[in-house]
């Protein structure tokens, strides 16, 4: 739980604080230290959010925590991420599968959003 913290505080102050962030996160680009420090190497994939792309994410985010599908589906495409349908707030459980670590996106299984609903 401890380096699970750190490493989405860490993922968080990159997003959120600079804009600029790894954009590679799997268990190769994560190394555990001595004395358990956290690090994050090959920035190859990197990405710069804008300010204005900044305050968007954190707004999808807040909209997410609060559970309006509607909100989310808006706070969405404020980013560019614009979904073919939103019934049964489909739009929602694609954001958590994307950005929540309590989501999980699988394109490939038979009950993924992705399979009926595009993203745009």
């Amino acid at each position: 739980r401890k380096l699970l913290a750190e490493i989405s505080e860490a993922y968080g102050r990159q997003i959120l604080g600079s804009g600029l962030f790894q954009a590679d996160a799997h268990p190769g680009n994560i190394i555990v230290m001595r004395r358990g420090q956290l690090g994050l190497i090959d920035f190859g994939q990197s990405k710069q959010l804008s300010r204005q792309q900044q305050r968007q994410f954190a707004r999808l985010l807040v909209e997410m925590e609060r559970g309006d599908s509607r909100a989310i589906a808006r706070a969405m495409g404020d980013l560019g991420i614009v979904v073919e349908h939103n019934h049964n707030g489909q739009c929602a459980r694609i954001a958590r599968d994307m950005f929540d670590t309590r989501g999980s996106l699988d394109p490939f299984s038979a009950d993924s959003p992705l399979r009926t609903n595009h993203i745009k």
